[in-house]
């Protein structure tokens, strides 16, 4: 019963694909796997009359003759819907049965598994074979609906974290190793092990040489060694599990070669937010935030850029001999800047200051009667267009990322100006090939606008609405933001005056990466008049102080 409860396992893993291909559209791959399926099937039967479970057999037949058929009409559709409304269900039924029979308990698989590690490697073996029972937290294990084990954690900061799906880990493998599908690549770099369901279907579909997982829970490890039959996985050349037990084991892989379009980098992010170190978590926090921005961005970036290059705008280089020398006053969208709008109103129009705005609060300073000389957006996402609405001919030139939305650079009426940025190969080789300046945009408009102050040598920066925190419950300056209703998930920084202010995870990123920019930075004069989160490294004044 063992051996068919296996069978029925890689079945369910098999119709996953089959049916994830489908809905896709991709036939050629939906053949291929419902191919898969259907030998699968053949030896079931096979063994499962052998096994005198002929019940399961009678079961499956009608179901059999639905994909026959549906198959020889070539109705994908009809396929993929046989799959999931029928096969999938009856699969489900006969594992429980099956589960029934060997007991109502899960296989351990220890004793194969530390074998086969013992031979592809000794030191993570010696590890497992040493670690004892963790009892500092609480580790959960339950079925999946598919049959297959569920690990949950409970966590100080999130609560109770499962590592996979309670319903088809699976497809959620399949659903986050296609992101990687149409990729080229040597080395893949995955920060989380999990139950490994997700390391195991790239090591299957992968082409790339190298997977380098890496794991800081030895008990997680310890039970998924236990509970799931790895055999296939350790015994795979290509895949490494290191065991970091300390933070800097991360540093090596993290920072090693991270601009390297050879390697893939991954986090699979419910064993990050298991991770029980504060600071490491955070580290890998901000880390995911970044890679999974650039996964899910990337393709629409390359396309605002192709077409924003039409436009033919002049570069924002051109702008040097306007800044160098002058004060930059760079206005972002953080609850403090209602307190300032007083006082920025009084800078209008002076010769030796430039007020430069971030697209969130232009409309909000046209309409306080503050006139930047500067309007800067850099989001390639097209529901940003909202930011210029109603102000596209209010005569203020626009500072634009190369990749920002096309419909903001297209349709914005004034004279623009275009930047281009590292990270986004064509931008670079254009910016190389004309000598223009790349920009290290940072993520955000701020950082941006920041890392453009300071090569344009600015006399002074200073920094309103700067908060990269949450003043109060407030996310935002008035008109701008919302209330906040759920501070669970932040995290406490230093504040500008001493101390705490919650602020969120891509917030914290941006104020690191403000930071390390300016760290070196002796030229320009840094001034801090927001007061949310401590950026160290700038001053922290008031604005009106700052006036001269």
């Amino acid at each position: 019963m063992q051996k068919l409860l296996e069978e029925v396992r890689e079945m369910i893993k098999l119709v996953t694909e089959t049916i994830y291909y489908y809905r896709k559209q991709n036939h050629a791959k939906g053949h291929q796997y419902s191919t898969y399926v259907i030998n699968s099937g053949d030896r079931y039967f096979e063994n499962a009359v052998k096994a005198c479970f002929d019940n399961s057999v009678e079961l499956l037949l009608p179901i059999w003759k639905l994909l026959l058929e549906a198959t020889e009409s070539g109705d994908e559709v009809l396929l993929a819907d046989t799959y999931e409304q029928h096969l999938m269900p009856a699969l489900y039924d006969i594992q429980n049965c099956l589960v029934e029979a060997v007991g109502g308990e899960p296989l351990v698989y220890w004793d194969e598994n530390m074998k086969v590690l013992e031979q592809s490697d000794k030191k993570l073996y010696k590890a497992l074979v040493k670690a004892k029972e963790d009892n500092s937290r609480n580790y959960m294990l339950s079925w999946a609906l598919t049959g297959d084990m569920v690990l949950s954690v409970e966590t100080k900061q999130y609560g109770v974290v499962r590592l996979s799906s309670v319903l088809n880990p699976w497809q959620e493998a399949v659903i986050y190793g296609n992101t990687l599908s149409d990729k080229s690549f040597n080395k893949c770099i995955i920060m989380g092990f999990g139950m490994g369901y997700h390391v195991e279907y790239l090591a299957g579909h992968l082409s790339c040489n190298q997977i380098t997982v890496l794991e800081n829970d030895l008990e997680q490890l310890r039970i998924c060694m236990m509970y799931r039959d790895l055999r296939g996985l350790l015994s795979n050349d290509k895949v490494k599990i290191i065991l970091c037990t300390q933070n800097s084991d991360y540093a090596k892989y993290i920072d090693e070669d991270i601009d390297n379009i050879d390697i893939a980098y991954k986090v699979w992010y419910p064993s990050v937010k298991a991770i029980a170190n504060n600071a490491l978590r955070e580290v890998l926090e901000n880390y995911w935030v970044a890679c999974n921005s650039m996964d899910n961005l990337g393709d629409m970036l390359i396309d605002n850029f192709e077409k924003n290059r039409e436009l033919n705008d002049e570069c924002v280089d051109i702008l040097k001999s306007q800044f160098e020398g002058k004060d930059m006053v760079l206005v972002a969208g953080g609850p403090s800047l209602d307190d300032d709008i007083e006082t920025l109103r009084m800078l209008n129009g002076r010769d030796n200051i430039n007020i430069v705005c971030v697209g969130k609060v232009a409309r909000k300073l046209i309409d306080a009667g503050i006139e930047p000389d500067y309007i800067v957006m850099i989001d390639g996402k097209a529901g940003t267009r909202w930011q210029i609405s109603g102000i596209e001919q209010c005569g203020i030139p626009l500072i634009y990322l190369s990749t920002v939305a096309h419909n903001v650079a297209s349709e914005y009426e004034a004279k623009r100006y275009i930047a281009y940025q590292e990270d986004i190969e064509p931008a670079e080789e254009y910016a190389k090939a004309n000598q223009f300046t790349i920009y290290k945009s940072g993520g955000s408009v701020a950082t941006f606008a920041i890392d453009m102050a300071l090569r344009m040598r600015c006399a002074r920066l200073i920094c309103v609405g700067l908060d990269m925190g949450y003043i109060g419950d407030d996310t935002h300056a008035g008109g701008l933001g919302r209330k906040i209703e759920n501070k669970k998930n932040l995290r406490q920084v230093e504040a500008v005056g001493g101390g705490m202010v919650y602020t969120s995870k891509t917030l914290d990123i941006y104020r690191r990466w403000i930071e390390r920019r300016i760290e070196k930075e002796k030229d320009v004069e840094l001034i801090n008049v927001s007061k949310g989160a401590r950026i160290h490294g700038m001053k922290e004044k008031q604005l009106s102080d700052c006036i001269k």
